[in-house]
């Protein structure tokens, strides 16, 4: 029993809104173009995101801009669920 009374969390009132974040794992690969330009894709669906930049943390910062366009459009994926084919 919480001492309070009235059965209340600590914190806890009418009209109170609170934020909730998570983190999302998001796997992408990077490789270098013919130009030299690093590319950053995510395979998400509908084809997924992807960034560029003169270097890989460049790309890998651009593919993080993309994906929070990405989520602000489609929404975060409770699970996120990718198929890789198998390379043998």
């Amino acid at each position: 029993m919480s001492g309070l009374g009235g059965g209340q969390c600590p914190g806890e009132s009418h009209g109170y809104n609170a934020s909730v974040e998570r983190v999302v794992h998001v796997p992408y690969t990077v490789e270098q173009d013919e130009t030299g330009w690093w590319c950053a894709h995510a395979p998400l669906p509908g084809g997924g995101a992807n960034g560029e930049g003169q270097t890989p943390e460049e790309a890998v910062a651009d593919l993080r801009q993309a994906l929070d366009g990405w989520f602000a459009e489609f929404g975060v994926p409770e699970e996120l669920t990718v198929t890789v084919p198998d390379v043998a």
